[in-house]
């Protein structure tokens, strides 16, 4: 099994080894040996410094209030939660309930 460190200590790095990280850890991913979750979190963070909208919804920051807010997303809702169930993420209207955040999600 892939080891967390070696998950935690690139996602906490500069943009660009996260971007060189990246492929290695969905390698293991593919593999089975590292969670597509947590290859999701990255995968968003790197989409986000690089000014791109992210795919899982995973990533959130304060606006200028301080409130949290989550950060671009490609498509809809129902889009991201489509992804999100794919790999077995919780929807992300659930996930964002964590940090004070509410969304109504109607995907009819």
């Amino acid at each position: 099994m892939f080891p967390l460190f070696f998950y935690f200590l690139p996602n906490y790095c500069e943009l660009e080894f996260m971007e060189n990280y990246l492929p290695i850890l969905k390698e293991y991913r593919d593999r089975g040996e590292l969670s597509a979750e947590a290859v999701a979190l990255m995968e968003d963070r790197v989409l986000i410094l690089n000014g791109l909208p992210q795919l899982y919804g995973s990533q959130i920051n304060n606006d200028s209030n301080g409130n949290p807010t989550l950060l671009e997303y490609e498509g809809t809702l129902c889009d991201v939660n489509n992804r999100r169930d794919k790999i077995g993420m919780i929807p992300v209207e659930d996930y964002v309930a964590r940090f004070g955040i509410e969304l109504e999600v109607n995907c009819n």
